[in-house]
């Protein structure tokens, strides 16, 4: 069947997408992002529509109005070799981008679209971990003023013009194929939808999973203090006036009026006036929110300043606070004094979420063999933003969270390295004790204040970590986990620490009981079969096998109803065939039988008839 053609666009081009444009035969149809109209042709058959595009330097963008449902569509993309492209609906319309990359070679790409089966139109207001502003800062003017800073964050906004959009595929093309790792004041990071490091196609899933998703400014909060007046909004701030960078997010630089402390937050604002995700607590204050009393013995240490052996003091330590240890140039947060030897107070740390405090030190033997060690190298680069931790010194990573309010967690933490190694040199003991103000979220009594008290033991050599979960100052028959990185932290223990950082308040009681099928300590893991998941007085049985994880803090019990005892169990003692009872709370409410996320309680083998 021959094809028709029933309009060439050839109005100048306009950004924005406001063209009034209307060719003949097609109603709506207008050129976006500066594309010139010689670069596209439209063309009908019957209920579908053809478009050829010649891209330029920035890319080929059209929106059209289908005579079908601009939310059912299909495409069908020809002759699109070295180009990234993506088709979106707007109401009763659809917007078109393709964008070359290195590779493309100057041919016109081909386009079909079709009355599709599948509402492709769905997306939410800005919202999700993703979007929570990570670096509010917060000072006070005097006068009555406080300045407020931050950077926006609309993941998937890769041309940073304050929506998730088609030209968000120009970046997309520009950087495509490149590979990491980058740092935040590089474009590529931000570009880099999925985060794995390398710019492909996959990176077009997160535009079309947040399309729309718009940022025209944020509402400005005091959420706690002991000031009056009575806490709330403070003032919009526009993203008309924030500071544009280029190829970068825009940053905020507000003076707002509020009493000179307490606590200070920011809410990304759409176009639509929804409200997206809380951000990071800034707290301003001349009390510090965090007391770190810190020891640590059994070595001689290497000075930071001086690189002579030294016993323990301030200088023989580096602190950082960050809320991602596994990203080398992570943001870093707080004010950290150094006060009498031993003792740091912190202050304007972000409030109600979960950070890592990490002790950097360089002791003068080598732990794993007992041999002499030299000083710890100290690097350098460029763009760094996190304090300068040598290389090769030791770091022992503490999970930390700050509830909201004024009053500071007490930190007083023991390292002791002098305990010999059975395999060589020697162990890593550490001895956390944190006292935290306000209510426990773990428990149903209302507290004015808790303790959470942790002992670990790193086994240097194996690359091995146990808790002691018990509380009996013995590691003996306790879990352990691989901690690779040597920082008394295991993988399993960190995920666990991110996922109860979710706004997820009721924490419903979960246990599960199953037939072991295998039993893997050393990275966390259950292994379940014929598995039952009982909620309240509700048992449902689970469809397939399970995996269950735990931490180096997960008790382990057993129970032999025929015997009638019970006690502390070995962990390594579980066998494939055994049945387990595992108690733990739900971190989520996806509707699923089992959550994804939860906090393992403690394990109990059983033995009966």
């Amino acid at each position: 069947m021959g094809i028709t053609l029933l309009a060439i666009l050839l109005l100048a081009s306009c950004s924005g997408g406001h063209s009034t444009m209307r060719p003949d035969g097609l109603d709506g149809v207008r050129l976006l992002e500066g594309t010139s109209a010689d670069s596209v042709r439209l063309v009908a058959s019957g209920n579908d529509l053809l478009l050829e595009l010649q891209p330029g330097s920035r890319g080929a963008f059209v929106e059209v109005t289908p005579s079908f449902d601009a939310r059912y569509f299909d495409e069908q993309w020809s002759a699109d070799e070295g180009t990234v492209h993506m088709v979106h609906p707007i109401g009763n319309s659809l917007q078109v981008g393709v964008a070359p990359t290195p590779e493309y070679s100057g041919q016109p790409v081909s386009l079909r679209l079709s009355r599709g089966s599948v509402d492709r139109s769905i997306s939410s207001p800005p919202d999700g971990n993703i979007n929570k502003v990570q670096d509010l800062k917060v000072a006070d003017l005097g006068g009555g003023n406080v300045l407020m800073e931050w950077t926006e964050l609309n993941w998937a906004d890769y041309d940073h013009n304050g929506e998730v959009g088609i030209s968000d595929i120009t970046p997309l093309g520009i950087y495509f194929g490149q590979a990491g790792p980058w740092q935040p004041s590089e474009p590529q990071y931000w570009v880099d939808g999925d985060g794995n490091g390398v710019i492909t196609l996959a990176d077009i899933t997160p535009i079309g999973q947040r399309y729309g998703t718009s940022v025209k400014g944020y509402n400005t909060y005091r959420v706690a203090g002991s000031t009056p007046p009575a806490f709330g909004l403070l003032q919009f701030a526009d993203a008309a006036e924030a500071t544009v960078n280029q190829k970068l997010p825009r940053t905020y630089s507000v003076t707002v009026s509020s009493p000179p402390d307490g606590t200070f937050t920011v809410r990304p604002v759409d176009f639509g006036d929804l409200e997206g995700i809380e951000s990071v607590a800034a707290v301003l204050s001349g009390a510090p929110n965090l007391e770190l009393n810190l020891d640590i013995t059994g070595q001689t240490l290497y000075d930071q300043v001086t690189g002579l052996p030294s016993t323990f003091t301030n200088d023989t330590v580096i602190l950082r606070i960050i809320d991602d240890i596994k990203e080398v140039n992570a943001i870093e947060y707080g004010t950290v004094t150094p006060l009498a030897d031993g003792q740091f107070s912190v202050s304007g740390l972000p409030q109600g979420q979960a950070l890592f405090l990490q002790v950097a030190y360089a002791p003068t033997v080598d732990l794993a063999t007992g041999g002499a060690k030299a000083p710890a190298r100290a690097i350098s680069g460029t763009n760094r933003r996190t304090s300068e931790i040598p290389e090769g010194a030791e770091v022992t990573t503490i999970p930390i969270r700050l509830p909201v309010g004024d009053d500071p967690v007490v930190l007083n933490t023991a390292i002791d390295l002098g305990m010999s190694n059975p395999s060589g040199g020697f162990f890593v003991n550490l001895d956390d004790t944190q006292d935290i103000p306000g209510d426990n979220p773990a428990t149903p009594a209302i507290e004015n204040g808790y303790t959470i008290q942790r002992d670990l033991r790193l086994d240097y050599v194996d690359n091995l970590l146990s808790g002691d979960t018990d509380a009996d100052l013995s590691f003996v028959d306790e879990p352990e986990l691989r901690d690779s990185d040597r920082d008394c932290l295991s993988a399993k223990r960190e995920e666990q620490v991110l996922d109860d950082d979710d706004a997820y308040e009721s924490r419903p009681e979960i246990e599960i009981e199953g037939t072991v099928t295998g039993f893997d300590s050393q990275n966390g893991l259950i292994f379940l079969t014929n598995a039952i998941v009982e909620v309240g007085e509700t048992e449902k049985p689970l469809p397939n096998d399970v995996v269950v994880y735990f931490t180096e803090f997960t008790p382990f019990e057993f129970r032999n109803k025929i015997t009638d005892e019970e006690g502390k169990l070995n962990p390594d003692d579980i066998l494939a065939g055994d049945l387990l009872k595992i108690d733990l709370y739900a971190l989520e409410d996806t509707g699923d039988i089992l959550p994804t996320k939860y906090w393992v309680e403690h394990v109990r083998k059983v033995t009966d008839n």
